[in-house]
């Protein structure tokens, strides 16, 4: 163990975000608030011995006072059942790896949503009159789409986790109810994880392609390479199917917001949203979110923003961590 991350009078907090990608671990010292990270390929992880490991690469065990588990999937009882991972997280698991440390295990949507409850980085996308006490509602597409609530009880924050994502989609448009035949036709399931979602997205320009006669859709395109390929042609099929995306993000997170009362405000997060949001007509957005007869009156006024976050995950368990040691978050 390097001897910068060797152990003072206060112990060690560690995050973990496990996620369908990637997994990744904060080591933060409780004294000086030196941090070290080490990033692990979700898919060669088959157990929580191997995310151990990668925690006792960076500090030593014996050291640890608090880890904050934020992982892609439903809990129930101290046990994650990981959504696009083969494999289960148990709380008591890494009780009996850790000994001595407390084990806090959430979903990776609740986690992101404590970085949410007092925010210290965002961008306006719409301009609303966010209530102080009024619930907020958090979107972050990924490797899946997650969402979670943010609501008051005796002035104190309430993470709300969800499987929203896997909420059946509702059309919009000539597109959003064609994506659902496809799926239909394909035996598939239309979800809105299914579009809001890097492969959601991989598989909205999939089907431009083939409806424009094209190409074909085998194998799925890279994300990022959409991405990229958008911004450099605005108007090539890889930026009509962001605008798509973000078409019916707008249009979810109008309903999300009439489904939690937000008025606290929308957040989106997310690598996608941060590196797609400048692309798109904020006119269109509004529309969409907007666009909910007969409570258009309610949404006006509710607030959207960009959470810029690189790490959302554990930027949110880090908060929680602070909360945990009776700090606020910085």
């Amino acid at each position: 163990m390097p001897d910068d991350l060797r152990p003072k009078t206060s112990p060690f907090d560690v995050a973990i975000d496990i996620g369908g990608t990637t997994t990744r671990i904060l080591c933060i010292d409780g004294e000086s608030g030196q941090e070290k990270l080490v990033r692990l390929d979700s898919q060669k992880i088959r157990s929580v011995q191997d995310v151990v490991d990668g925690v006792a690469s960076l500090v030593d065990l014996g050291s640890i006072g608090t880890v904050a588990i934020g992982a892609a999937g439903p809990t129930k009882d101290g046990t994650v059942e990981l959504t696009n991972l083969p494999w289960t997280i148990q709380q008591s698991e890494f009780e009996r790896l850790v000994p001595g440390a407390r084990i806090s295990i959430m979903n990776d949507m609740e986690a992101l949503a404590y970085g949410a409850v007092d925010p210290v980085d965002e961008t306006s996308l719409r301009s609303g009159s966010a209530s102080p006490n009024g619930a907020k509602v958090i979107l972050a597409p990924g490797t899946g789409l997650g969402v979670a609530a943010i609501v008051w009880h005796d002035q104190a924050a309430v993470i709300v986790s969800t499987e929203a994502g896997h909420v059946s989609l509702a059309p919009i448009d000539a597109l959003t109810a064609a994506l659902v035949t496809d799926f239909e036709v394909s035996g598939v399931r239309a979800t809105y994880e299914r579009v809001l979602s890097g492969p959601g997205l991989a598989r909205i320009f999939s089907y431009l392609v083939r409806a424009e006669g094209t190409g074909d859709d085998t194998p799925l395109p890279d994300p990022k390479v959409i991405v990229q390929a958008a911004s450099n042609d605005p108007a090539g099929l890889e930026a009509r199917a962001i605008q798509a995306f973000w078409a019916v993000l707008a249009s979810y997170a109008g309903d999300l917001a009439l489904v939690f009362k937000a008025t606290g405000g929308v957040f989106l997060a997310g690598n996608i949203v941060n590196s797609t949001y400048q692309m798109i007509d904020r006119t269109d957005f509004v529309q969409a979110f907007e666009d909910k007869d007969p409570m258009e009156s309610l949404v006006q006024d509710i607030p959207v923003n960009i959470l810029h976050a690189e790490e959302p995950v554990l930027a949110g368990l880090t908060a929680f961590l602070k909360s945990e040691r009776g700090t606020k978050p910085e």
